[in-house]
């Protein structure tokens, strides 16, 4: 019987480079797909522009086709050359009832008694997913995919309507319905529902952090934890990939580390560039937000379409007026 091992991330965090990575480093040339049914080439290189999803995981959201994949996988034909196979799931099936589908998804994973990676986005870094552009669509997205007209439309119809009926429609106007509409802080207790698997024995427990900044050091972590031994010829090459896909995340991440102190020094009038971090309008009004909600301040924003400095907002405060 094969070696499984099964990669259960949040969303968006990483599940496909990490199953990737696991392949590439184990010196596999070659990964089985349970959508084709064969082998298919091992890409070198699965980063593009947003994501690494040039590779295709075996990734699943439905209990019926985790449980078949779980026996597909463990059944393949032993090849020499083969040390592991991998599945991937997401910590919460958005397309279950209630998510009892998803629980059913867990229980076979955990009943097989094979290694299990768990990858967890911790509380203070709820603000990594609050950007205008995910990084994906589908699990298999390839280009730019804008959420904030999408949630808008679905969640806040009514107040954007009446918005638009004002005509208040340009680039500040937005970003203040979004800072009013939005909670950016609200962190998913869906996407914490497997709080129990760090009780399991065969579970690795690491954070989105590690793989997100420091995989170059968990990684033999996660190698040693599957006990499969690094290619040594393959390691130097994926340090290469690794880092152009960690900069991916690099800006998301500083965006989380700096958040506080951005609304300090807004606070008390010190000068922090914040063109460095590229901010979108979703996270302009992260900051507007916390300004209204925490401090019931706002900014003078008529014409203001970018924040760029954080003394520039300091200049800009003023009591704010909504009724929150």
């Amino acid at each position: 019987m094969n070696k499984l091992v099964s990669i259960i991330t949040d969303p968006a965090i990483g599940g496909t480079f990490l199953s990737w990575s696991l392949e590439y480093l184990a010196g596999h040339t070659n990964s089985y797909s349970t959508a084709e049914k064969t082998y298919l080439p091992l890409v070198d290189n699965p980063v593009q522009e947003h994501n690494s999803h040039v590779f295709r995981p075996n990734q699943f959201c439905k209990s019926r086709d985790v449980i078949e994949a779980i026996d597909e996988l463990s059944n393949l034909p032993n090849k020499h050359d083969r040390k592991i196979e991998v599945m991937y799931m997401h910590s919460v099936n958005y397309y279950s009832d209630k998510h009892k589908d998803w629980f059913i998804s867990l229980n076979a994973v955990l009943d097989s008694e094979r290694p299990v990676i768990l990858v967890r986005t911790p509380k203070p870094y709820v603000l990594y997913h609050g950007l205008n552009e995910k990084r994906a669509f589908k699990g298999m997205g390839t280009g730019k995919v804008s959420t904030q007209e999408k949630n808008i439309n679905v969640f806040f119809k009514d107040a954007k309507r009446t918005w638009d009926e004002l005509n208040l429609t340009n680039i500040y106007d937005n970003r203040e319905f979004i800072a009013l509409n939005f909670r950016p802080f609200d962190f998913d207790e869906q996407a914490n529902l497997v709080d129990t698997l760090h009780n399991k024995d065969n579970v690795l427990n690491l954070l989105a952090i590690d793989v997100w900044q420091n995989l170059d050091n968990t990684i033999y972590d996660i190698m040693n934890y599957i006990q499969v031994d690094i290619k040594s010829d393959r390691y130097a090459l994926w340090l290469d990939v690794y880092s152009q896909w960690k900069t991916l995340h690099t800006k998301r991440v500083m965006w989380c580390w700096y958040y506080d102190q951005i609304i300090e020094y807004i606070l008390n009038g010190y000068s922090m560039d914040l063109t460095r971090f590229d901010l979108d309008i979703y996270q302009e009004a992260t900051i507007q937000h916390t300004m209204m909600f925490k401090y019931n301040l706002n900014f003078k924003t008529f014409e203001l379409n970018k924040f760029t400095n954080t003394k520039q907002l300091h200049d800009l405060l003023e009591p704010n007026i909504h009724s929150l």
